[in-house]
């Protein structure tokens, strides 16, 4: 762990107001020597990081620099890309019939530490963010696409880096493909995922290792991302269960609610909701069905005895049960308990494991974010902008049926993992090392892109950063600690947890 030093200041919601810059830091700050900062200053280098070692490439004090050089062409066609995501995404959000739309890789160049890897895969990640370059609510932002063509986005876009989209055997600690987060939902300290993911794996709960990574596009500093490693993959697999055999590996980003449709098996239509990755057969869910005719028996009310006998052997209960305690304390509720999504399912040889992804909505104000009118409770709580009100099938049973053991390891993880005073500490010991480059970022700058959209600049300046690290996440974190505790002691949530839809 880096050495602690603490933030001086609460900087007070007052300096948010209005176009400011805030405290001036000049560079140079650490970087790299071929990469200059919007002001023209070049950035001395970090100590490198192993491109081999895992551990040190997402380790707390790392930040690889992702040196991206970018054809004619490719950026104007990542673009285009995103463009008719952003597109598809609308017509879909307004019921029109439309064809599925899928982003596709352009070319550039990779260089890290010296080592290049020519001709990989760069595009646009992220469904709401991209959308978000392109549409204001349910309205298209004038001029988006010729914005995007200059690179003067209202947001910053996060970046999916693929070193094998062509054909290429290329890789880094073993893995192909990488995601570059920028302030994705409500995580514009770029911590919330990170500290989620990372008391997850903490807990024994297998997910995307993630930390940060510095960027540089065209030899200028394009600024931090929260960097999070795909879950999605063969090689994840590989990595985070050695030894284990092969087994189907299914992604849930749609509803899935857990149960087996009738029309599915004719129709194939459980891909929908649960799509099929790393190899796993396109043509037959398999094993996924079993789990799901589990789901069924719970919702016909069948006997608990008799789901009991099904799913021993067909799931990792403890693993689930872990899942769901991460999920519901910290709280994520937009994963597998909350939203019935941003999860996978991997067929493992002890039985179903459950791989959480996309936690940047982790450790939110439930009383203040989007309706709701009192915490979540540790039972099963769901966010108030969504139509979701119970878990899925067979995760609600096990909670209500494990009931017991669920509690107990609530106690476990925060008596262990989710303790207050150990990560405060971590939360701005991170922010020490993050700070400089985050000052450095092009997007805030007192020219940021942002600002073409927003005059009052308030999206990117470094006192909302601040604001966010000291007096928003801290809190948040601290007040949800309290708030499980209170719950653990027997206190009740409160009996609407949203307002009145």
């Amino acid at each position: 762990m880096l050495q602690a030093r603490r933030l001086s200041i609460v900087l007070p919601f007052v300096l948010l107001a209005g176009c400011v810059d805030g405290p001036e830091v000049v560079p140079p700050v650490p970087g790299d020597p071929d990469c200059v900062t919007a002001t023209g200053e070049a950035l001395p280098p970090l100590p490198p990081v192993s491109l081999s070692d895992p551990a040190s490439f997402y380790a707390d004090d790392a930040m690889p620099m992702f040196e991206l050089d970018i054809p004619d062409g490719t950026w104007e066609n990542m673009c285009d890309q995103g463009k008719a995501y952003a597109d598809y995404l609308w017509d879909r959000s307004q019921d029109n019939a439309v064809a599925d739309v899928r982003q596709e890789y352009s070319r550039a160049h990779l260089t890290m530490q010296g080592e290049e890897f020519p001709d990989i895969g760069l595009r646009f990640r992220g469904r709401t963010t991209i959308y978000a370059l392109f549409y204001d609510g349910v309205d298209p932002i004038p001029g988006a696409l010729a914005s995007c063509y200059e690179r003067r986005l209202p947001r910053k876009p996060s970046l999916k880096v693929s070193l094998d989209e062509f054909d290429e055997e290329y890789e880094i600690v073993g893995q192909q493909t990488f995601n570059l987060i920028a302030r994705e939902g409500s995580d514009s300290a770029y911590l919330r995922e990170v500290l989620a993911q990372r008391l997850t794996n903490l807990f024994g709960v297998e997910a995307p290792r993630a930390g940060h990574g510095r960027v540089c596009l065209d030899g200028s500093y394009e600024g931090l991302f929260s960097l999070v490693e795909e879950a999605d993959t063969q090689r994840f697999l590989n990595q985070h269960f050695p030894g284990a055999e092969d087994g189907g590996y299914w992604k849930v980003e749609a509803d899935g609610s857990q149960f087996w449709s009738d029309s599915w098996d004719e129709s194939g239509g459980w891909v929908g909701d649960y799509e099929p990755k790393a190899g796993t057969d396109e043509a037959a869910p398999g094993v996924l069905r079993d789990l799901l005719l589990v789901g069924n028996m719970v919702r016909d009310g069948e006997d608990d005895a008799a789901i009991g006998d099904a799913i021993d052997g067909l799931i990792d209960v403890d693993q689930w049960l872990r899942q769901v305690v991460v999920e519901m304390s910290i709280p994520d509720y937009d994963g597998m308990f909350g939203n019935h999504k941003n999860h996978l399912l991997y067929d493992h040889p002890s039985g179903f494991r459950v791989v959480p992804y996309d936690r940047d909505l982790a450790f939110v104000d439930l009383v203040d974010y989007l309706g709701g009118v009192c915490p979540g409770d540790i039972r099963g709580g769901h966010p108030c902008w969504s139509t979701t009100r119970e878990g899925p099938w067979l995760a609600k049973w096990l909670v209500e049926a494990r009931e017991d053991d669920y509690l107990e390891l609530v106690e476990e993880f925060v008596g262990d993992v989710f303790v207050e005073d150990e990560i405060t500490s971590w939360i701005l010991d991170r922010a020490d090392a993050m700070r400089p480059w985050v000052a450095a970022d092009r997007y805030y700058q007192s020219d940021s892109p942002a600002c073409d959209y927003d005059p009052d600049c308030l999206f990117y300046t470094l006192p909302a950063w601040e604001y966010e690290i000291q007096t928003s996440l801290v809190e948040d974190v601290a007040e949800r600690i309290a708030e499980v505790r209170r719950q653990l002691d027997g206190e009740a949530a409160c009996e609407n947890a949203c307002e009145d839809r």
